[in-house]
């Protein structure tokens, strides 16, 4: 006769706690592989933005140096007038 299950038992307690390890690393092995995921999508982001930040740096330098060209004819210009 089989003895009787017992869930009190040591090897009832080792089985559950291995059960639970188990669900544990099939956890954390769905979490590696989801932040895998999400790191590749936020580092494309980053490129993104980076090469944007860029591009508008360079337009308010455009801008500054053209601003300035602009101001400085203005100012030569005006000197030419009240010069007269």
């Amino acid at each position: 006769m089989p003895p009787e299950f017992n869930p009190h038992s040591i090897d009832a307690t080792l089985a559950t706690m291995l059960n639970e390890i188990k669900h544990i690393r099939d956890t954390v092995e769905r979490v590696e592989e989801q932040t895998t995921k999400t790191n590749g999508r936020v580092s494309v982001l980053e490129r993104w933005r980076e090469g944007i930040l860029i591009r508008a740096t360079t337009v308010v330098s455009l801008l500054g140096t053209i601003g300035g060209l602009i101001a400085w004819g203005v100012e030569v210009g005006m000197d030419r007038l009240f010069s007269r």
